[in-house]
């Protein structure tokens, strides 16, 4: 569905800053990880029995546990990084929902629009079952509304549109459009 340029460009623009905030999350997470793996290798060669004197110091143990916490800390940030993105990617995911809907949705009358139409008439067309009950199409006529339109002015036309539109909407059944 076409949306609107306004629409599309905050929307790329959220995503564009979604993916460069993930990705430096990740990084810094992947960056704190090779230097607990090098802390962690650097203490377990230590403590190899083939290396005589091996045994770590108090100093060793602090500098262990220090490297575990500033780990558990990284982690904990791509966490909360990641929860934050996934909220946010729900958000655009919504909000391209919501920019699809008004773009096959009149304005006026809240009624699938003309492309909205044609994809779903193109769809039930191409899912139709031969050999089940048949489509059916209803098509009517406001009549005489140019004279509503003339007599009364547009703004009440539009009164009388949202009227049948909501007529309309009120009296289809489950799949109908």
């Amino acid at each position: 569905a076409e949306v609107d340029t306004e629409t599309l460009q905050r929307i790329s623009s959220s995503f564009q800053e979604l993916l460069n905030e993930m990705n430096n999350s990740a990084s810094q997470a992947g960056e704190q990880a090779g230097n607990f793996n090098a802390t962690l290798s650097h203490f377990n060669a230590r403590l190899d029995p083939a290396n005589p004197g091996g045994a770590l110091q108090s100093a060793d143990i602090g500098a262990l546990l220090s490297s575990t916490r500033s780990m558990q800390s990284s982690v904990s940030a791509l966490k909360a990084h990641l929860e934050q993105s996934r909220r946010e990617a729900e958000e655009l995911r919504e909000e391209v929902s919501r920019a699809r809907q008004d773009a096959l949705t009149d304005a006026l009358t809240g009624l699938t629009n003309r492309k909205g139409f044609d994809q779903i008439i193109t769809q039930a067309l191409a899912q139709h079952d031969p050999a089940s009950k048949g489509l059916s199409l209803l098509i009517c006529d406001v009549e005489h509304f140019k004279k509503i339109n003339d007599t009364y002015g547009h703004v009440f036309g539009d009164k009388v549109l949202q009227s049948v539109g909501f007529i309309l909407r009120q009296n289809v059944k489950g799949k109908d459009v």
